[in-house]
């Protein structure tokens, strides 16, 4: 599964969001399946995928080693995201509208890449001017088509 050339995968992503406002808390679940494009270069593996949202299309590239996972999207919307165990990241979501500074703080990372599959687990707090706005929990799996 894991060649130079880059070979089409199925991306299933079960996400869990729950979102932080003054005195309540939601929790959204989603279920995003794709198709996408897994490669290997320099000893990292690459996934690679488009989202569409309103009507604005997004490229997802998916950037892994065992240690860490990061997560960079050009589109509509830009960012580059960074996690690793104990790791805080701060970084600039691009939205058509603006700029916003955010900070994600990686709560748990793990990673298994086998011939078959590779799969994720991630989670992490997300922060606004110092205040967690949101907690998400992703499980990632890419297989071959």
């Amino acid at each position: 599964m894991y060649r130079e050339e880059p070979q089409a995968v199925q991306l299933t992503m079960h996400t869990t969001e729950v979102l932080y406002d003054d005195a309540k808390a939601e929790e959204i679940r989603e279920v995003t399946e794709c198709d996408a494009l897994c490669y290997e270069k320099s000893g990292k593996l690459y996934l690679k995928y488009e989202n569409v949202e309103e009507e604005q299309q997004t490229t997802t590239i998916l950037v892994i080693t065992p240690e860490e996972l990061i997560i960079r999207r050009k589109g509509a919307i830009n960012s580059r995201m960074q996690f690793r165990r104990n790791l805080t990241y701060s970084f600039l979501y691009q939205t058509p509208i603006g700029a916003v500074p955010l900070t994600v703080v990686t709560k748990e990372f793990l990673v298994d890449i086998q011939k078959e599959a590779i799969k994720i687990h991630l989670s992490y707090d997300l922060a606004s001017q110092d205040q967690v706005v949101s907690y998400r929990q992703i499980q990632l799996e890419a297989r071959t088509s």
